[in-house]
């Protein structure tokens, strides 16, 4: 499992949260 990976897609999805 890579965790940048994981990472990146929890602050992606975080991000589209916050501007949605």
């Amino acid at each position: 499992m890579k965790t940048r990976d994981s990472i990146e897609l929890i602050e992606l999805t975080t991000l589209l949260l916050l501007l949605s």
